[in-house]
């Protein structure tokens, strides 16, 4: 599968272009077909590419329109029925658009209610310059992985584990995530302390984080605690 991270310095701060760089070398094995990094007036973006043959897709983050930048593992199905509603949305894609664009058309049409327009294995960070935020989702069955952290006030995600512990206000001694994150979204410039977390696998869980620093989440079942690193309920 592809590689990609994200990473947001907290308010205030430059985007660490090291760290990304890091980043985007690190996930060099995930994907043999091309690589980039890009750092961004408020966020930085790495991805590797791993040609399947389903899509021809572009190496290094994509960008919509200057304001929306992508960096994703995705495989879309029901790709007529996306460019259908696409095009009755106003925003039309050509029949040969890849998964990241598409993505990011999705999210210009619906927001992040995007992601129930979306069918097959994914997982993005979608970054929005207009509102600077970043918008991350994976699959709800958790075919794709995505980890994320926020550190200090910033916020990494990946789906790769040992890439967002190379953020350097994580603990590397943490132990491994028993499910994944569904869905994030990280507003600049709010942000809390805390180590690497992950949310209910196939749970339609928004993790957002606002100005009062509060964690909204909708789960399967009513009262369930997003897993910690180490095991344990936050």
């Amino acid at each position: 599968m592809s590689g990609f991270a994200a990473v947001v310095p907290p308010a205030g701060a430059p985007v660490d272009r090291a760290l990304v760089e890091r980043m985007a070398g690190f996930l060099s094995f995930r994907g043999p077909d091309g690589a980039g990094a890009r750092v961004l007036d408020g966020c930085g973006l790495a991805h590797s590419l791993l040609l399947t043959g389903d899509r021809p897709e572009p190496a290094g983050p994509f960008s919509l329109g200057g304001s929306l930048h992508i960096v994703c593992d995705a495989r879309l199905d029901a790709r007529a029925d996306l460019l259908r509603a696409l095009r009755g949305a106003g925003h039309a894609a050509m029949p040969e658009a890849g998964a990241a664009e598409l993505i990011a058309r999705a999210y210009r049409a619906w927001g992040r209610g995007c992601v129930h327009r979306l069918t097959g294995d994914f997982a993005f960070a979608l970054w929005d310059a207009a509102d600077r935020r970043l918008f991350c989702a994976r699959d709800p069955l958790g075919v794709k992985l995505l980890y994320h952290a926020s550190p200090g006030g910033s916020f990494a995600c990946s789906n790769t584990l040992e890439c967002v512990r190379l953020h350097p206000g994580l603990d590397a001694g943490l132990d491994e995530p028993h499910t994944p994150l569904t869905q994030a979204e990280y507003a600049m410039g709010h942000g809390r302390r805390d180590g690497l977390r992950a949310a209910q696998k196939a749970a339609d869980a928004i993790v957002g984080v606002g100005e009062r620093e509060h964690v909204r989440q909708r789960a399967r079942h009513e009262g369930d605690a997003e897993p910690s690193l180490n095991g344990g309920q936050q």
